[in-house]
C-alpha cells in the first residue's frame, strides 16, 4: 500500500466566524439541537403578521402549549401519554405545513428523527380527511382560530 507523501496532504483553512457578518448569522443544522430557540425564530412565515410580528415557530410552541395546559418542555419531551402526544403531532403539522419548515429541522427541534415526524404528519393528514370530525381536527381549528391565519 502506498502512503501519500505529508506535503500534498490538504489543510483545511481556518475561517474566522463572526456572529454579525450576514453570511454566518442563520444557524447551522448541526446548531439545532443546542439552541433550538435560534432556529424557532428563524422560521418564520413571510408575509403572515400578527400584532406588528410575525408568525414563527415560538408563537406555534407557545400556543400548542397553552392550548394543551402543557408546557414546551413537555410538548419536546419523551412522554407517550394521549395529551403529550397530540398536542406534539398538531405543533409538527402546523410547523410543516404553515411555515414550510423542513422535516429535518423538525426533528431537532422536537429530538426525534424526520422519520417519525413524517409518519405524525401523515397521521395528522389522515385525520383531517376524515368525513365527520375528529378530536384532533377539533383541536386544529381552534387552535389555528388563536393564530389568526
Amino acid at each position: 500500500m502506498l502512503k501519500r507523501p505529508h506535503h500534498t496532504m490538504r489543510r483545511i483553512p481556518y475561517i474566522p466566524v463572526s456572529r454579525k457578518h450576514p453570511i454566518t448569522r442563520t444557524p447551522e443544522w448541526h446548531e439545532l439541537s443546542t439552541n433550538w430557540n435560534i432556529m424557532l425564530h428563524y422560521y418564520a412565515a413571510p408575509g403572515l403578521l400578527k400584532q406588528a410580528h410575525q408568525i414563527n415557530a415560538t408563537i406555534i410552541f407557545e400556543k400548542v402549549s397553552k392550548y394543551f395546559d402543557l408546557t414546551i418542555h413537555g410538548m419536546v419531551g419523551k412522554r407517550r401519554y394521549k395529551k403529550l402526544v397530540m398536542a406534539r403531532q398538531i405543533a409538527q403539522y402546523l410547523l410543516r405545513y404553515r411555515l414550510k419548515m423542513p422535516v429535518e429541522a423538525i426533528g431537532k427541534l422536537f429530538n426525534r428523527d424526520h422519520t417519525s415526524i413524517c409518519h405524525s404528519i401523515k397521521f395528522i393528514k389522515g385525520q383531517l380527511t376524515m368525513k365527520h370530525e375528529t378530536e384532533i381536527s377539533t383541536h386544529l381549528i381552534n387552535i389555528e382560530n388563536q393564530l389568526k391565519w
